[in-house]
């Protein structure tokens, strides 16, 4: 799959002009376009990869909580030293009981995903990753939350339900609440009146904004969903290559000209500290691609923010509606104006994963699990 097939029948250009950072969009599956691009089978081939389910690229929830990594993972001798890594059974075991099972940057591992981030990085001038999602039917892995990056989620089996909220967090950047039931009260009260609900089947795609407040639950037995992310570049980008242009410049270095003698000396000398550090960070390409992964990475993958932002901007005002000729296949999920701002030993037994019968409720085991932030959905 490419990226026309992932946006047909609407089209790259036309996404990005009428959608792309201003509205939800559902596209239901065609069949002349297939979507699926993950099976249970693979997934379980993919699970097999052991050196790549480190505490890093694998999660589980439940009741809507992170579990604490030691209850799942075992330690590997490697030649560096003790690892962690997932262990199958124990894993097993939680999905059992129907914990949500979240695989990040899984692109890492999965030469077609990776080709489906890059293109996705190239087009929109930003870093990428895939991760994956299998929950089970009537338990719901996140509470509300809104993701710091533009998502595209791929129902690849069982169905799902999304809810989408009338707020939207103006261009959120790192969370501003995570974990806790009084943060997470604020959250649900900032999120708004319930805009749009959507069914997901399987080989339907789901577009959503950055700040668009949000929450999912399996419907009919098992899910399985891949959410492609991409973050193009802001501002910020160029702070840190400012910064790492001066690290790299021995000017920088240098003591400043005492201002308290001659103010017009220390300006010439911070001029063309300027003038060189933009025209170092001017020689430089911008990262693009499969490579989101950053200090804040595992920090970042789930943002739960407020209060929202409730009023419009010139690139989110009436001409980010759909033209009236949309096609039928496409359903812009579109609010009105004012809220519309607001990858073990490297082989361990596998995890044969399919669809699997209805999880067995537990609470007990939700005072046992941390507070960690991971992926979201």
């Amino acid at each position: 799959m490419d990226l026309a097939a992932l946006l047909a029948p609407i089209g790259i250009d036309r996404f990005e002009r009428d959608w792309f950072g201003r509205q939800p969009l559902h596209i239901p599956a065609n069949p002349a376009h297939t979507k699926s691009l993950l099976a249970w089978e693979r997934l379980s081939d993919l699970l097999a990869v052991a050196p790549h389910w480190t505490p890093g690229n694998i999660a589980l929830i439940l009741n809507r909580r992170p579990v604490t990594p030691e209850h799942y993972m075992d330690k590997a001798a490697t030649l560096d030293g003790p690892v962690q890594r997932a262990d199958p059974a124990k894993i097993e075991t939680f999905l059992a009981m129907g914990a949500s099972l979240v695989g990040n940057y899984v692109e890492q591992i999965a030469p077609e995903l990776r080709a489906l981030t890059d293109s996705l990085g190239e087009r929109f001038a930003g870093l990428t990753n895939a991760n994956v999602y299998a929950s089970f039917r009537g338990v719901q892995g996140f509470a509300t939350h809104y993701d710091l990056r533009e998502v595209f989620a791929l129902q690849c089996a069982g169905t799902k339900r999304w809810r989408i909220y009338a707020n939207r967090a103006e261009d959120p950047i790192e969370p501003l609440a995570t974990g806790g039931e009084e943060a997470q009260r604020a959250i649900d009260a900032a999120r708004g009146p319930l805009a749009a609900e959507v069914r997901m089947a399987p080989g339907d795609m789901l577009y959503l904004p950055r700040g668009t407040y949000h929450d999912a639950l399996a419907q009919e037995g098992a899910s399985l969903h891949v959410t492609l992310s991409v973050a193009p570049h802001s501002g910020q980008i160029v702070v840190q290559m400012l910064r790492e242009a001066a690290l790299a410049d021995p000017a920088f270095r240098h003591y400043l000209p005492d201002g308290r003698t001659d103010r017009a000396v220390l300006a010439a000398h911070l001029a063309d500290l300027g003038t060189g550090s933009l025209r170092c960070c001017a020689r430089r390409a911008l990262p693009t691609g499969s490579s989101m992964r950053s200090a804040r990475a595992a920090a970042g993958r789930t943002a739960s923010a407020f209060p929202p932002h409730r009023r419009s901007s010139p690139t989110r005002g009436p001409d980010a509606r759909p033209r009236s000729g949309a096609p039928k296949t496409a359903r812009s999920l579109s609010r009105s104006p004012r809220a519309r701002r607001s990858a073990l030993p490297s082989r361990r037994p596998n995890m044969r994963l399919r669809a699997p019968p209805s999880p067995r409720r537990n609470s007990a085991h939700a005072s046992r699990t941390s507070r960690r932030p991971s992926a979201t959905h």
